[in-house]
């Protein structure tokens, strides 16, 4: 695998958005005016659950990683609950020190009714087994899993690199009480993706390094 170094790596459940569940993503896409706001929209494809971050400064380390994920698999899939994890993507919130001046406007992960409690759980073992391998390094924030929409690390004006933006009338609009992204999604899958999306413009999406196939036990 081609890849440069030093690079950094994400460890994440893939959300999969088919093409029957991508209309609010375009109605979203449609509200926004242009600008930064648009230009930062990359489309449901990049759409994730984001666990850890995981740097790698050369291709042993890029080894270590990729063989500790098939090593520790057998661990992760025993600890997948019997009953799939299943969520909905719903409403927006945001990161930052106020509306006004948000960094990041994210959809919120709300389990289904049968998988409810195991989804958080599950990331924090997941998240644990790669920080005592050394693969995962960075953990001195709370897991807070959110689906990320709008990141002010891919807006500009004119030229210039934004500090924050408005999500207040975004916040409104598509609420947590009144809209809905995506319904009963099964997050069946591991991955380790490369930061940095890829491909055509609000729809792009993230290389994927490895992944493991998270089958319900029998």
């Amino acid at each position: 695998m081609s890849l440069k170094f030093p690079n950094l790596l994400f460890l994440a459940l893939p959300i999969r958005v088919n093409e029957n569940q991508q209309k609010p993503f375009r109605k979203f896409l449609h509200s926004l005016p242009e600008g930064p706001l648009k230009e930062a929209f990359q489309g449901p494809r990049v759409c994730h659950l984001t666990i850890g971050m995981i740097p790698v400064k050369c291709e042993d380390d890029l080894n270590k990683v990729l063989q500790f994920m098939e090593d520790k698999r057998d661990v992760i899939l025993k600890q997948y609950p019997q009953s799939p994890i299943t969520i909905s993507l719903r409403g927006t919130d945001y990161f930052g020190s106020e509306e006004q001046h948000s960094r990041v406007l994210f959809a919120v992960p709300v389990e289904s009714e049968i998988s409810t409690g195991n989804l958080k759980p599950f990331c924090e073992f997941v998240r644990q087994l790669f920080v005592d391998g050394g693969i995962i390094r960075d953990t001195s924030h709370e897991l807070n899993l959110h689906c990320t929409l709008l990141n002010v690390r891919h807006m500009r004006k004119f030229g210039y690199k934004e500090k924050s933006f408005d999500a207040t009338q975004l916040l409104r609009r598509f609420s947590l009480d009144s809209w809905t992204w995506t319904s009963n999604t099964t997050l069946d899958e591991l991955s380790i993706m490369k930061t940095g999306a890829i491909g055509p413009k609000h729809d792009m999406f993230y290389m994927e390094i490895a992944t493991v196939l998270l089958h319900p036990k029998d």
